[in-house]
């Protein structure tokens, strides 16, 4: 990966990897969009509200780093007692910065890795 780029490796719940170049990863969007954009299927129910929980992932920082959780994300995790890594994909936003992550649907694939 070069130093200004950004690359998403999206895992399904049956194990399938989906590389996301970096020049369709634009700051800002949230990773259940471009989930849904690269037919990767992460469940949800609220309309990607973040009331719900249903679009949980498992979030690992292979470079760069994970941004803070937003309020509605913090009030989410408090509540059903997520560990550091699970985020709503729904309000997960790409950053501006250079990145390299992996984002499970299950803690299983990100544990291995």
């Amino acid at each position: 990966m070069a130093q200004n780029e950004r690359q998403l490796i999206l895992i399904d719940s049956e194990g399938n990897k989906t590389v996301i170049a970096s020049k369709y990863l634009r700051a800002g969007r949230s990773v259940l969009d471009i989930a849904v954009e690269n037919s990767v299927d992460i469940p949800t129910s609220c309309g990607a509200m973040g009331t719900c929980t249903t679009c949980r992932v498992f979030l690992q920082a292979v470079a760069g780093s994970c941004p803070n959780r937003n309020e509605l994300e913090e009030e989410r995790a408090e509540e059903r007692g997520f560990a550091a890594n699970e985020r709503l994909s729904c309000q997960l936003e790409i950053p501006e910065a250079p990145f390299a992550w992996i984002v499970s649907v299950t803690d299983a694939f990100t544990a291995s890795l």
